[in-house]
């Protein structure tokens, strides 16, 4: 067995018995996207697509799992490579294993050591194994739920370290708030000093003040429907990030509040000084 026919197995239960609400490692799925000929899947309260590829035109040699997010301005938010160095085999059963950590886009010294703590930190096994299973007789919902729940991890995961290192960048960049340059290793890196964020407090703060821009009323559902269902930015008005190492307590109904992109970009576009939505909306061209 290779792993090209791994992953047509995969395909082929996935499209003849999977239905919809069925979980899987902890992801529900929600239906088969018929243009794509993706997964759509609910990876708690988020909405992704994934895909299992037995090959591309340019890498017949490989195989490949992805997760796109289209909600995102990259959309691809996860791709695995399944080749000869991941996928083992002793023509009895076989193996898939994790042998290499998540990419933020950005250079960032010691990522890898802490991808995998935080992977294991959060439930997948020190031993890396996505899945093993017998080659005659493939359970395929197991494999399907150890590779999910795998992936919900791996999501998870890779989130944290973006917004841990959302202004991390390969030079400096005189825009970026809160940070400070140093050098390290002959390289310069800018080192982010944003606070770290509660991401169930934006589910909170959309429920209570919709998805309307607060300072200009831009309302991105009627203006793109479906595409954006639920998109907003969400505004911490308590500036959280003087507080250091002290946990503040936020309310998602009086700390936080909605804007669009354009908005949230004027509200801070000077780095010393944050505008109220009171004083943007002043600012306001209207015609």
């Amino acid at each position: 067995m290779d792993k090209n026919k791994l992953i047509k197995g995969i395909n082929k239960y996935l499209s003849e018995s999977i239905r919809k609400g069925k979980v899987l490692g902890g992801v529900k799925f929600i239906s088969i996207d018929k243009e794509s000929k993706g997964y759509l899947f609910d990876f708690e309260g988020n909405e992704y697509r994934v895909h299992f590829f037995e090959k591309m035109t340019n890498n017949p040699d490989k195989s490949f799992i992805r997760i796109f997010d289209f909600t995102r301005d990259k959309p691809s938010l996860v791709q695995y490579t399944i080749d000869t160095s991941n996928f083992n085999s002793n023509g009895i059963t076989f193996e898939l294993i994790q042998n290499r950590g998540a990419t933020i886009g950005r250079k960032v010294v010691g990522l890898e050591e802490q991808f995998n703590k935080i992977m294991h930190k959060n439930g997948f096994n020190i031993d890396n194994v996505i899945t093993e299973n017998e080659i005659k007789n493939i359970n395929y919902e197991k494999v399907l739920n150890d590779i999910f729940n795998w992936l919900r991890i791996r999501v998870k995961t890779k989130l944290l370290l973006e917004e841990r290192y959302r202004d991390v960048e390969n030079k400096t960049d005189n825009n970026i708030s809160g940070s400070r340059a140093k050098t390290e290793g002959g390289q310069k890196v800018v080192i982010s000093t944003k606070a770290e964020r509660d991401s169930s407090l934006r589910k909170d703060a959309i429920s209570i003040h919709g998805t309307k821009c607060k300072v200009c009323d831009f309302d991105f559902n009627k203006t793109y429907g479906k595409w954006a269902n639920d998109f907003i930015e969400v505004h911490h008005m308590k500036l959280i990030c003087n507080a250091k190492e002290i946990k503040v307590e936020t309310n998602p109904s009086t700390d936080l509040t909605v804007v669009c992109s354009n908005c949230h970009r004027m509200i801070h576009k000077k780095r010393d000084i944050v505008l109220t939505i009171v004083e943007l909306k002043k600012k306001l061209n209207k015609k």
